[in-house]
């Protein structure tokens, strides 16, 4: 019973980390900064997911441009 209930809590966890469309229209963008750590955001699906290392910034572009500004 215990062992039952610790592998349901485990389950639920792991569903809670691996949810890279989590909410409805947006992704997890992921990205490495200067000093090598992992950084997270969210974008709308229909963003391009765009990181400045130099102001250890993440933004959301449009896909319509050629690059991020």
């Amino acid at each position: 019973m215990v062992r039952t209930f610790a592998f349901a809590v485990a389950l639920a966890c792991a569903s809670l980390s691996f949810s890279g469309v989590a909410d409805a229209g947006h992704k997890l963008c992921k990205a490495t900064s200067l000093q090598g750590k992992k950084v997270t955001f969210k974008c709308k699906a229909d963003q391009r997911c765009c990181y400045n290392k130099l102001l250890n910034k993440g933004t959301c572009g449009s896909k319509k441009l050629p690059m991020c500004l």
